[in-house]
């Protein structure tokens, strides 16, 4: 089914933040790699973020096939097994509308540069892409979630350190769907606690 702002999925009402909850396993850990708590193939991961669809602009407005929506204020956390991650200043949802050569569409939200664990990390986030003729009719933001069953070519989780080309952490997106108040409300409640227990003076985790 062909969309755009329309979204895929529950739609928000006008006005209001959106939260999007997604989750799924790892297929994929860099050699050497370690965390606070040991990540292996398997391990399980689960994010959301959460943003306000009327504070949205497209950064490259003359491109009909990019959209790049930067939320400032936006707050996006993942935990993977129990290492958690949380955006120090905002995330971006991008949306690919018929990528050139390939004609698929690509719908991807990415946070960092940050630092956590001892590790700098270029960016973690989500993409999701689709074979040719994907769902999207523009570069619109979507207000809901989008449906992975338009999404054949990948669904995938991955977390790239400063310096490495490729991403050291990889994971498959089993789920991704609309958190309706006051269910985001008790996310963002929990990722903020979460931030004051773990400050510390250095600038080890999040």
């Amino acid at each position: 089914m062909a969309l755009n702002s329309l979204g895929l999925g529950a739609a928000s009402a006008p006005g209001a933040v959106v939260t999007i909850a997604f989750s799924g396993e790892l297929t994929f850990v860099e050699d050497g790699l370690t965390l606070e708590n040991p990540i292996a193939v398997g391990t399980p991961f689960r994010g959301w973020y959460s943003f306000d669809p009327d504070g949205a602009s497209d950064a490259i407005p003359s491109d009909p096939v990019i959209g790049s929506y930067h939320f400032q204020a936006g707050l996006m956390a993942v935990d993977i097994g129990a290492n958690h991650f949380q955006t120090p200043g905002g995330f971006v949802i991008a949306i690919w509308n018929n990528l050139p050569g390939l004609d698929s569409d690509l719908y991807q939200v990415s946070m960092g540069p940050l630092t956590a664990y001892g590790v700098d990390w270029q960016g973690l986030g989500l993409s999701l892409e689709s074979f040719d003729n994907g769902p999207f009719m523009s570069d619109g933001l979507l207000t809901s979630a989008p449906n992975l069953s338009d999404f054949e070519r990948r669904h995938e989780f991955t977390a790239g350190r400063v310096g490495h080309r490729d991403p050291s952490i990889r994971g498959n997106v089993q789920s991704i769907a609309v958190i309706p108040e006051p269910g985001a409300l008790a996310l963002t409640a929990l990722a903020l606690a979460h931030v004051t227990r773990r400050r510390r003076p250095c600038r080890r985790g999040l």
